[in-house]
């Protein structure tokens, strides 16, 4: 890993050094603070306010996303997530969670998916919801270029429906700078 706080030889190593450094070896951490209702009948991937993280420019960065969802009723509208990062990067994609098969009273049929390399947010993953709490798990692994900027998680219903599918509350994002 390339420490951009790291002092020369014979510097003092003062308080904002230390800060820096931290700052760097610190896992980024954000949580949903409330429910997010997505769009009904419609299958337009939109920001799930909240569920963002900046990255730094010339670093490489691991970033867990641990997102809960439901329907409110019914059970087709399922859910697709989806996500936007800085002009430049290149960000490999593994996600896991329920197939769109869910069925509400069943074990859930898990699927993972490795989506490969990707240079735009434009590829998504779909998963199955109940009106019972899923989780779904998406990790990227982003090499990010010249340009600092945000990775932000996007989603939208799956199959366009009436029933408000949510993200819930107390989903979460992980970033941490990788080697």
């Amino acid at each position: 890993m390339a420490w951009t706080a790291l002092l020369a030889a014979g510097a003092k190593f003062r308080a904002a050094a230390l800060s820096a450094f931290i700052t760097e070896v610190r896992p980024i951490h954000v949580r949903l603070g409330s429910n997010f209702d997505l769009a009904t009948a419609s299958t337009t991937l939109q920001s799930v306010t909240g569920l963002v993280v900046a990255l730094a420019a010339n670093t490489t960065y691991i970033v867990d996303a641990d997102l809960v969802s439901h329907l409110a009723t019914g059970a087709t509208e399922d859910i697709k997530y989806g996500a936007t990062w800085p002009t430049g990067a290149t960000v490999d994609i593994h996600a896991s969670g329920p197939s769109t098969t869910l069925a509400a009273s069943t074990a859930p049929d898990m699927k993972v998916v490795f989506q490969g390399s990707a240079t735009s947010g434009t590829t998504t993953v779909d998963f199955g919801t109940t009106t019972s709490n899923t989780t779904s798990r998406l990790r990227f692994y982003v090499a990010n270029g010249a340009n600092a900027g945000n990775l932000q998680i996007q989603a939208a219903q799956n199959t366009s429906g009436a029933n408000i599918v949510t993200v819930v509350g107390g989903s979460m994002l992980f970033a941490q700078q990788a080697e």
